[in-house]
Order: structure tokens, then C-alpha cells, then sequence
């Protein structure tokens, strides 16, 4: 079955992870979770740093690449910036990379 966490930073917050100081890893072990599934923004602060948080805690990841997003700096192009994490940072590193597709096709 699929369960839904709205985790984010405390607003204000000087951190990215979605687990500091929100309950999250404390509640998915009472809950027996060790599958998590990653959605959201910004790619290069909060996705990134609670994907390696989540995998420092030995969760089994997925992130859906197509569903995760940024702005451009500048320096990069969002496009650029999303590129350089799913493809050299996070996939069959600290996650599986899929798309909504994917996740959708796996579920029939």
C-alpha cells in the first residue's frame, strides 16, 4: 500500500533534510517503512540533502525524476542543475531514478 508524508523543513528553517527536527524517521520506524519515494523542490537543497540523509538511515530509495524540480542560478540552468543530480549524483547511488511512468506501470 502507498502512504503519503508531507515532510518538509521547518519554515525558517537553516536546514534542508526533511528528517531534522520533524518526527519522520521516528515515525516511519514505528510504522516498519524502509521504502520511501522522493517528490518535490529544489533538487540541489532539500531533495538532496534528505536523499542522502534517507539513505545514511538505510531507506530504500526511488526518486521521480520527472516530478522533481529547481530554479536556474547563476551559474546553471535548472535543466543543467536537474541533469547533474539524477544523472551523476543520485541514480544507482544513494537512489533508483524513475519517472511518473514508471511508477505508475509498476502499480498495475
Amino acid at each position: 500500500s502507498v502512504r503519503c508524508w508531507k515532510a518538509a523543513p521547518r519554515r525558517g528553517a537553516a536546514y534542508n533534510s526533511i528528517f531534522k527536527e520533524t518526527g519522520l524517521k521516528e515515525y516511519l520506524d514505528s510504522k516498519g517503512i524502509d521504502k520511501l519515494t522522493f517528490v518535490g523542490m529544489q533538487a540541489e537543497f532539500c531533495i538532496d540533502v534528505s536523499t542522502k540523509v534517507a539513505f545514511e538511515h538505510g531507506y530504500q530509495l526511488e526518486l521521480i525524476g520527472d516530478a522533481i524540480t529547481t530554479f536556474d542560478n547563476d551559474y546553471l540552468s535548472a535543466e543543467q542543475i536537474l541533469s547533474f543530480y539524477k544523472e551523476f549524483i543520485w541514480d544507482n547511488r544513494f537512489a533508483q531514478v524513475k519517472n511518473t511512468e514508471d511508477i505508475l506501470n509498476s502499480s498495475n
